[in-house]
């Protein structure tokens, strides 16, 4: 309690000198300003909408179309979403925000990529599902969304708090709500031209963007777990990607100035 103290009286006295929307867009934050907007980027481009809008058609081939199969969608996806939310609250404590964003975008690269393979190969000459293959992707479904519940859906909107120190606080958080917004809307907006127009194709490509953030989470992410709010900073100075971007001799200074 001392800590957030503490940084909140440092955080009101750099205030009173200069804005978080001004700090936040100096070069020793530029760590923070970038991850506040990719990791909403990020989240709404794991392709959770294309298996959400998506799924109907693939349970349909199983039970028929109509209210049962929207249910049996709705029943099921939210089932496993919200238990693989609560493995995901623990694992992130135990593993690590790190490894478990990681861990999460492999594993949805891979179910969108396998499922973007056997909707191509099961439709290619056909307008119907194998009842196997329909298994298959209702697994792989799932898969994803797991990997989203305990992954990128929640670590999505709680790293870009924790990476965020007292001072560009608000304003990073701002960033953060707008950009998810802003993303969700387009892909609302786009991804049924984007599906008629790639068929299948469309999953290929959300799995293209899991693996960059994979890539992402792997090498630009520091571990915020156990990290104090006033830590942040030092930890994203210390980082080996990050150290190379950052002004340390400014980020010091500025914490000097303070009467």
């Amino acid at each position: 309690m001392d800590t957030i103290v503490n940084a909140s009286k440092e955080a009101r006295e750099r205030e009173e000198r200069e804005s978080p929307w001004r700090s936040l867009f100096r070069k020793e934050y530029l760590p923070n300003l970038v991850i506040c907007v990719l990791m909403p980027f990020f989240q709404q481009f794991t392709g959770i909408n294309a298996i959400i809008f998506y799924s109907p058609q693939i349970f349909s081939s199983l039970i028929g179309s109509g209210l049962s199969a929207s249910l049996l969608v709705a029943i099921i996806i939210g089932a496993v979403q919200v238990v693989a939310t609560g493995i995901g609250l623990v694992l992130a404590d135990k593993f690590g925000r790190k490894a478990l964003l990681v861990e999460a975008a492999v594993q949805a690269f891979i179910a969108q990529f396998l499922m973007g393979l056997l909707f191509y190969f099961q439709f290619r000459n056909s307008d119907e599902m194998d009842d196997w293959a329909a298994i298959l992707a209702i697994l792989l479904s799932c898969g994803f969304i797991s990997a989203f519940g305990w992954g990128w859906g929640p670590l999505g909107w709680l790293v870009p708090s924790e990476i965020q120190p007292m001072e560009t606080r608000s304003a990073g958080q701002s960033i953060t709500v707008f950009v998810n917004l802003a993303c969700t809307a387009l892909i609302g907006q786009t991804f049924l031209p984007m599906l008629c127009g790639m068929k299948f194709g469309v999953f290929i490509f959300f799995a293209g963007w899991n693996l960059i953030m994979s890539v992402f989470a792997g090498l630009c992410l520091p571990e915020t777990k156990g990290i104090q709010i006033d830590e942040v900073q030092h930890a994203l100075h210390s980082h080996k990607f990050w150290k190379k971007v950052m002004d340390a001799e400014d980020y010091f200074s500025s914490y000097q100035n303070i009467p």
